[in-house]
């Protein structure tokens, strides 16, 4: 298991066709490969919001402010690792007893093989020792 910080960025969006590819497309045409995404609408309103969590964040925040989009950033933790049952719940079972609130998470995985989890928590650092552990 492999955990590390980096920054997600969060895309405002207009809730339309083609948006969650056009922002991937700007993050690797900077030459940023994107570790893991997330997007959604807000419900009522016209807008989206498209997470993404870039190997290369400076790379993928200037072209897509560029393009128009605003973005803002946060640190995250990313856990990259061997998939399997009940990976989910060890992980956030380590930050649970370490006394770290999740605000949010994500995560892939085909079930076997490798996998990649991202937890939003207030502190990243804390995390990241927890997570050693």
């Amino acid at each position: 298991m492999s955990a590390r910080k980096l920054t997600e960025l969060a895309v405002e969006v207009q809730d339309q066709t083609g948006e969650l590819a056009r922002v991937l497309g700007l993050a690797a045409q900077a030459g940023a490969n994107v570790i893991a995404f997330c997007g959604y609408a807000h419900g009522t309103s016209p807008g989206a919001e498209i997470l993404i969590v870039p190997d290369t964040s400076d790379r993928a925040l200037a072209a897509l402010q560029k393009a128009g989009y605003t973005v803002t950033s946060a640190p995250v933790v990313a856990i990259s690792g061997a998939a399997g049952r009940g990976m989910g719940a060890r992980l956030a079972e380590k930050l649970s007893k370490a006394g770290i609130n999740i605000l949010y998470s994500y995560a892939s995985s085909s079930g076997a093989g490798q996998s990649t989890a991202i937890f939003r928590v207030l502190k990243p650092d804390l995390a990241l020792r927890a997570l050693k552990s």
